[in-house]
């Protein structure tokens, strides 16, 4: 008995992952993955109309939580992501603060030049 409910939950979790993207990637709504979560165990467990019901409150919880947890990664990679470019972007002035004191006038115009082209080129094969 055990066993066949540790078999249970090994199933549900496996069938959760892989309901829980549709073919495009994009993550299902926590309603809709509940719902036919539900059905499913319905069916593979003959669950009464109470039974599926509380499963399918459970799975709604818990796919909010999960839901929220996401959305919060994803708002601090973005922080993480903005801060860094931020002080990148600091790196590289203070590097061309640096390169216009060593070269000559000449010198550091021809080197913007080869800046540009290079971030010209990086974006062009970037897009590949």
């Amino acid at each position: 008995m055990k066993q066949l409910g540790i078999l249970v939950m090994t199933a549900l979790l496996f069938s959760t992952v892989g309901m829980a993207q549709n073919r495009k990637g994009n993550f299902m709504k926590p309603e809709d993955i509940a719902k036919k979560q539900a059905e499913k165990l319905k069916e593979e467990l003959s669950l009464d109309e109470n039974q599926e019901k509380k499963v399918y409150e459970l799975n709604l919880e818990t796919g909010r939580k999960k839901m929220e947890l996401r959305n919060e990664r994803r708002e601090k990679e973005q922080r993480i992501n903005n801060d860094m470019h931020d002080k990148m972007m600091q790196i590289h002035e203070n590097q061309n603060k640096e390169m216009k004191k060593i070269l000559s006038e000449e010198q550091f115009k021809k080197y913007e030049e080869l800046l540009q082209k290079r971030r010209k080129n990086f974006r062009k094969n970037r897009k590949r």
